[in-house]
Formats: C-alpha cells, structure tokens, sequence
C-alpha cells in the first residue's frame, strides 16, 4: 500500500516498466545472437582465406627470390601484415633481379 493507504504501491517502478516494453524478446535476441555468431563464424573463415592466400604468395616469392632474402616463415607473428612486408620485400628482390643486366 501506499503511505497514505488509498492504493497498492506499484511492484515495478514505471520507468522499469518502460524499460522492459523496449526490451527485445527472447526470439529478437536469439536471433541477434545468431547473426553474431554467424559473423565470427564468417570473419574466421576469411582469416583462414588470409592465411592461405600468404602462403600461397610466400611460396611462389621463395620459389622466385635470391635464397635468404624472406625470413623463415615461422620467425614472424600471426599477424598479416608483417608477412606482407616480408612478402613486399621478396618481390622487389625479385624486381631488382630482373632488372640487372
């Protein structure tokens, strides 16, 4: 009841009430949860892509580069943009080799 006994006091304050109108259902959130999901499921599959197109060029670059030019593969981190730079590195050693005479 309220303080002066006319009505119950409500349970839910109303500004909670309102709160919980704009709250998703639980089927809005699910799905939310799916389209995350699906999103890292994506973003994996691209890095895996990344990782093996690299490869692919690291392979063809050591195959065309004077010997000793790349780092070893296993020196660097995971990180794809400092295996492009060594990439980089062996096609322009291959550049300046067909450019001598």
């Amino acid at each position: 009841m309220s303080d002066d006994g006319s009505r119950p006091a409500p349970i839910i304050p109303y500004a909670l009430a309102c709160a919980l109108d704009d709250m998703p259902t639980a089927r809005e959130a699910l799905a939310t949860v799916v389209r995350l999901a699906d999103a890292d499921r994506i973003a994996l599959d691209n890095i895996r892509e990344l990782r093996a197109a690299l490869r692919a060029i690291r392979n063809v670059v050591e195959e065309l580069a004077p010997p000793g030019i790349l780092q070893p593969e296993e020196a660097l981190t995971p990180e794809p943009m400092l295996e492009a730079e060594e990439l980089i590195k062996g096609i322009r050693a291959i550049a300046a080799a067909a450019l001598r005479p």
